[in-house]
């Protein structure tokens, strides 16, 4: 993914399935409108405010330093997901991710990195890493 021109969106979701972790939704956007977005739903911690670092696994697990598979609820898309812009009204490429592994690392939640090395679910090779240092 070409995440050159991207913001990063972190989501604090409770515990949405009631396994007793925290959910967090991290979304890569582009800047503009076209190109590459991902988003990830991470299982973290029992405290609101746990540290994001970490290495997490794709599974259906609900089990912390867990990343749940993207699916579809009714119409909705849930979970993770890639998907890619051509412009701000038109999404001519869109997976679920079910498959790898993501790595956040934060230092006093201003410096962020996020690497991920991912599969859809026709088995295509998605990575990418991105960063972020808050002034």
């Amino acid at each position: 993914c070409d995440l050159s021109n991207h913001d990063l969106i972190i989501w604090y979701e409770e515990d949405p399935y009631g396994v007793g972790y925290n959910v967090y939704s991290v979304n890569i956007t582009s800047n503009d409108s076209a190109g590459d977005n991902v988003c990830f739903e991470i299982l973290r911690g029992t405290d609101k405010d746990t540290n994001l670092s970490g290495k997490y696994t794709l599974s259906n697990s609900k089990k912390e330093f867990t990343v749940t598979p993207g699916y579809i609820d009714g119409f909705t898309l849930m979970a993770s997901w890639y998907y890619y812009t051509s412009n701000a009204m038109n999404i001519p490429e869109i997976a679920p991710i079910v498959d790898g592994w993501i790595e956040i690392e934060t230092q006093d939640n201003q410096l962020f990195t996020i690497t991920f090395n991912v599969y859809d679910d026709l088995n295509n090779n998605i990575t990418g890493s991105w960063s972020y240092k808050a002034n």
